[in-house]
């Protein structure tokens, strides 16, 4: 599941993918203050495991992507379906 929320606190604001219930593994999650939200161009949730976000600054744009790669415990079709999104 993807979206955005307020976490509570005033002066931050949370875009996240991911588990939202249960043990919420694999949850990506970018915290940007507030004032901030005004730049934030795109977020995209990629797939569970991978979260794009672009921000404006002032001459240019910044694109952060955030991940978390299976380890080598992980059944190795997981493991490639992953690679292949990266």
């Amino acid at each position: 599941m993807a979206g955005q929320r307020h976490n509570g606190c005033e002066f931050t604001h949370i875009f996240y993918n991911g588990k939202e219930e249960g043990t919420r593994e694999f949850v990506v999650e970018f915290i940007v203050e507030r004032n901030m939200i005004r730049n934030i161009l795109e977020f995209k949730a990629v797939v569970e495991r991978i979260g794009v976000l672009s921000v404006k600054i002032r001459f240019r744009n910044i694109t952060f992507i955030k991940m978390h790669a299976p380890t080598d415990e992980m059944d190795e079709l997981k493991k490639e379906v992953f690679y292949q999104k990266v």
